[in-house]
């Protein structure tokens, strides 16, 4: 993922001002192939199996003369897999040094003033370490240096600093001498006292550590122009890192890095500059510090200036919604937020959508007015279109929806139009919610399909109630319902017209209803739902029942008689619904066939069966 998110980026850096309204166009799209661009090339990349824990980025823009420091960071006393080496140059020229002992070797291809920053940000997105370190390109570095690094973010080994934040941004001390580079055997030489070193100066190097993840999340490197030039680098981030709430860790000096003297110095180690360095210090700075960084740090910014595009659209991408609500919004945008066009047509769609409603119930007043002078009694009807909104569904029980619509409650069978000129008139009112609900209970079911549980223990009895067709029935709670167990089983149960009555039954303790009683139930519920033009509304199949070696189920009008041995059948497919075995039942008596046949093969089978 992150290679094609820079393979994006090399497209979009054929120009110096990145067109970010056509970025955002794509951004549900994968990221294309990254392939060698006219301006950014990569000339090598890595090719480790193994994912390394730290990305070092080392920079240069055709400045150095020394590259001795990529052999002592080959020289570390960790696994040379557990780390990367990412060389940036930011013109054109490719060091065979850095070719032979870096993972990945990129140009820029920049023209003056070369801008650091987009040197950095094309490292972080070639960087496959979870940890982001961008140090001086041409110092020297003690063996224990990428060890001590990993002590710090994870705890373990040399820069162990338990009581430090892991949530930190990492900066490295670097000493500086005017004695050009001596030639060495090993650095361990340097860390005896014999050598005298300019002093420790912040942010002198350009050396910091953070997570990778933190500098995707706020942005990576400002690539606004204000940044071009000599006095910038990754303190910039880091500084927006700290306002977001990181800790500010500088290094144990004891792993400090090591600089020596160009044989053509920019400055001299009391930092004070050159007649070169001046030159491209191009912009404004405090303390040899860029102004508008200074700036950020003061004023709390979070975000870049000028953002990479593809690392925008990389912290755009990991974020994570819970709701398609928000994800629908989510990929509409770009950095420089919405286009003013954009802006001016919600604005004018806004005010229009005021000025149709104002003029709507300005209507609406002109002919109440004009019904009260000329037709009174049409004023209560004009009142009642005026304040009319829609039912909404509130509570669903026994096969009856709540509605709620102007203050009023209502409820309705499931399978009746809420919305039809009707509904309301053929509606159970109710006062209150809660007598409503009492008074749909008393109620018979409305063709509950499948069934629904009313009660799982009600009130202690460890009886549960149940609404399944236009019935109520009772059966002992963590039982599952069946209705061939329960119409042919043993009498256990309570079956009736309406829930409340199934309670009475409950409390008073009553006897468990016999068979045939059961039976007359069962077969006036599959009459009355074949008599009740109104359920033909309803669109889906209604599995009326399991018996014995067939499923009753009512369709668009029908009860049919489906063969287990069938399989699935599909009723909507004409093909499908016109299988052979597939009886229409038209009449009760029909019905009292089947049902009493399934009963005399349950008997049958029960019969076979050893006691």
């Amino acid at each position: 993922m992150k290679r094609q998110i820079v393979e994006f980026l090399i497209r979009e850096h054929r120009r110096r001002s990145q067109n970010f309204d056509q970025a955002w166009a794509s951004l549900r799209v994968p990221p294309p192939k990254f392939e060698a661009g006219d301006r950014i090339r990569i000339h090598k990349r890595n090719t480790r199996a193994k994912l390394p824990k730290l990305s070092i980025v080392l920079l240069d823009w055709s400045c150095r003369e020394r590259f001795d420091p990529l052999n002592w960071l080959e020289q570390q006393d960790v696994p040379r897999d557990s780390y990367e080496l990412i060389w940036v140059e930011l013109f054109g020229r490719v060091i065979p040094e850095a070719m032979e002992h870096a993972d990945v070797v990129v140009t820029c291809h920049q023209s003056e003033p070369y801008h650091k920053h987009e040197g950095y940000n094309i490292g972080l997105l070639l960087a496959s370490g979870e940890l982001l370190c961008v140090c001086d390109s041409d110092a020297v570095f003690p063996p224990e240096f990428v060890r001590s690094i990993c002590g710090h973010f994870y705890g373990e080994g040399p820069g162990d600093q338990s009581s430090a934040p892991r949530g930190s941004v990492l900066f490295h001390f670097e000493g500086r001498s005017s004695l050009s580079y001596p030639g060495l055997r090993t650095a361990n030489e340097l860390k005896n006292g014999n050598w005298h070193w300019s002093g420790l100066h912040p942010n002198v190097g350009a050396c910091m550590t953070v997570r990778t993840a933190n500098a995707y999340r706020f942005g990576g490197f400002d690539e606004d122009p204000v940044y071009a030039g000599y006095l910038c680098g990754p303190y910039e981030l880091g500084w927006r890192l700290l306002n977001a709430g990181l800790a500010e860790v500088w290094h144990d000096p004891a792993t400090m890095l090591w600089h020596f003297a160009h044989p053509d110095p920019v400055g001299d180690n009391g930092i004070l500059p050159s007649l070169r360095q001046i030159r491209e210090m191009v912009y404004p700075h405090v303390d040899l510090h860029a102004l508008h960084a200074v700036e950020s740090l003061t004023c709390g910014r979070l975000l870049p200036l000028k953002e990479n595009t593809a690392i925008f659209r990389h912290r755009l991408s990991s974020r994570a919604f819970g709701t398609e609500f928000v994800a629908r919004y989510a990929f509409h945008g770009a950095p420089g937020g919405f286009p003013p066009k954009v802006v001016r047509q919600m604005r004018w769609t806004n005010r229009w959508e005021a000025v149709r409603i104002y003029v709507s119930r300005l209507a609406v007043q002109t002919i109440e007015g004009v019904a009260r002078v000329l037709r009174p009694p049409l004023v209560p009807f004009v009142r009642e279109r005026r304040a009319w909104k829609p039912p909404l569904t509130v509570y669903q029980i026994a096969g009856w929806v709540i509605h709620t619509q102007s203050g009023r409650l209502f409820a309705l069978p499931h399978y009746v139009d809420r919305n039809a000129p009707e509904a309301v008139k053929q509606g159970i009112p109710g006062k209150d919610f809660w007598s409503l609900r009492n008074a749909l209970l008393a109620q018979r079911p409305a063709w509950c399909s499948p069934p629904e549980i009313i009660d799982k223990h009600y009130q202690g009895t460890g009886w549960q109630t149940i609404a399944f067709l236009n019935l109520a029935m009772a059966i002992p709670s963590g039982r599952r319902f069946d209705l061939m167990q329960e119409l042919v089983g043993p009498a256990v149960g309570y079956w009736g017209s309406t829930v409340s009555s199934i309670r009475e039954m409950i409390l008073k303790d009553e006897a468990p209803t016999p068979l045939d009683i059961r039976k007359k139930l069962f077969l006036e519920a599959i009459d009355g739902l074949v008599a009740d033009n109104a359920v033909t509304s309803m669109a889906n199949p209604i599995l009326v029942g399991t018996l014995f070696d067939t499923n009753l189920v009512y369709f668009k009008g029908k009860l049919l008689a489906l063969p287990h041995v069938l399989g699935f059948v599909d009723l909507h497919n004409p093909e499908s619904s016109g299988r052979a075995g597939i009886r229409l039942l038209c009449s009760c008596a029909e019905v009292t066939a089947l049902v009493d046949s399934q009963l005399q093969a349950v008997e049958m089978l029960q019969a076979t069966q050893p006691e």
